[in-house]
């Protein structure tokens, strides 16, 4: 990757030169052997996955070996399902990801993998035909996870550069589902969110919500016509953070406040092959979800069609 101040918006020239020239390339190779089993009703899958990871700049190779086991048992003749795991992948941070989240982020030869373990406990229990709960506990740890932060180099203060993450989190969250003969489901949830920074990185975590609600609704009618609605409550996340030499410290400076949307599609099968969708995203026309100041579209349509063969 190259800088050029070309491939940027008008407005958007950062207030210092940077003509560095980047080339590097990452190699990653996952390898997961497991088996699965039964064991007195228990449903066993027991495996691992051994990581290797390459990186041109610095010359560095680091391989991990992470838990791939899942174990699963029902109960009360199958009223209740109960999940035990803990698994580990790694996955590398791109290009297209950066600019995914914002098509500014400039040039930067800090490009790594994120590392991820977790280790959960599911329930799934019928309390009536017709009305399901899902509930989830999960303990995660993420190193460097990426997200964002405002670039100061930009007086605009609207682009953003990657910011790397190592923290732990754990996670609760509940769905109440209702279905009616696939005709209607109604599903209603949230999930709380509690975690802090690990020894390696003791900088304030951002863009991290401390729960969020969902209502999610699919309607089939004669299996011609399909709705489907998402509504969604996040809340206030914390933004941007400076370090206050007082009290020597970093402290929170700007945050994102709580924000709701809502999402839905139509989509009409015409047979088994054709159909045609509608979809309006952020319909409440809120600026964008995540990212504090992210230049993007408010309210959007897609109309589109489908064709198997």
């Amino acid at each position: 990757h190259t800088y050029d101040s070309r491939n940027m918006p008008v407005g958007y020239t950062p207030s210092e030169s940077d003509t560095t020239a980047y080339s590097h390339n990452r190699t990653l190779v996952s390898l997961n052997p497991y088996t699965t089993f039964n064991i007195a009703k228990f449903n066993i899958h027991f495996g691992g996955t051994l990581s290797l990871n390459q990186y041109s700049r610095p010359h560095t190779m680091h391989t991990y070996l992470m838990p791939d086991v899942t174990v699963s048992r029902h109960f009360a003749s199958e009223a209740l399902s109960l999940t035990a795991g803990a698994q580990g992948s790694e996955s590398p941070n791109t290009w297209n990801e950066m600019r995914l989240a914002n098509p500014y982020a400039i040039g930067t030869d800090d490009v790594r993998t994120v590392r991820h373990y977790t280790y959960y406990l599911t329930a799934h229990y019928k309390i009536v035909r017709r009305l399901h709960l899902d509930a989830k506990v999960s303990y995660n740890r993420y190193h460097d996870y990426m997200t964002y932060e405002l670039d100061p180099r930009f007086a605009l203060r609207n682009v953003f550069r990657p910011k790397y993450e190592s923290f732990s989190q754990t996670v609760l969250g509940a769905d109440l589902t209702f279905v009616n003969d696939e005709m209607i489901q109604l599903t209603f949830g949230a999930n709380y969110y509690d975690g802090g920074a690990l020894d390696e990185d003791t900088l304030p975590g951002l863009y991290h919500p401390q729960y969020d609600i969902h209502l999610v609704t699919h309607l089939n009618y004669n299996d011609k016509w399909f709705f489907h609605l998402q509504a969604a409550l996040l809340s206030e996340m914390n933004a941007d953070y400076a370090y206050d030499a007082a009290l020597q410290k970093y402290i929170i400076t700007q945050k994102v406040p709580l924000r709701y949307n809502f999402n839905t599609e139509i989509e009409y099968r015409h047979n088994r092959a054709l159909s045609f969708f509608l979809r309006i995203d952020n319909i409440a026309c809120q600026r964008y979800q995540y990212w504090l100041n992210y230049p993007s579209q408010k309210i959007r349509f897609t109309l589109g069609a489908t064709y198997t063969f």
